[in-house]
């Protein structure tokens, strides 16, 4: 519950490259807006993504939205990571959630993403 952000920026990514698949909740990512909270979001990113490719995110529809910057956007999301050795990725086509989804709360409706789309800065 936010502890992933300090363990996935302290962690060697060659101890990530064993995992085929990684899933995560990333959660206040409206906190992104601190520069110091932003750097260390970023060392976690740059982590998974060192041998990983984002192919799935999920809006935790029990968390509000946030806003960063200003652009408004979930505070938690669900992501899940595939090893990149080997394997071609293309952007996804399709819009989140996808049909396989599932609202966190099932009291409210799911969060809307559209096309997100994953960007690597490097």
């Amino acid at each position: 519950e936010d502890a992933e952000w300090d363990i996935l920026a302290s962690i060697d990514p060659t101890c990530l490259r064993r995992f085929r698949q990684i899933v995560v909740e990333f959660h206040w990512f409206h906190l992104a807006a601190d520069d110091e909270r932003c750097q260390l979001m970023l060392r976690a990113m740059t982590a998974l993504t060192t041998f990983h490719t984002v192919i799935h995110v999920h809006a935790n529809n029990f968390a509000a939205w946030g806003v960063v910057g200003e652009i408004a956007a979930p505070t938690v999301l669900e992501v899940t990571f595939c090893r990149t050795e080997g394997k071609a990725f293309s952007p996804a086509d399709h819009t989140f959630p996808t049909p396989l989804d599932r609202a966190n709360w099932s009291e409210m409706p799911d969060y809307y993403l559209g096309r997100f789309r994953y960007s690597d800065s490097r």
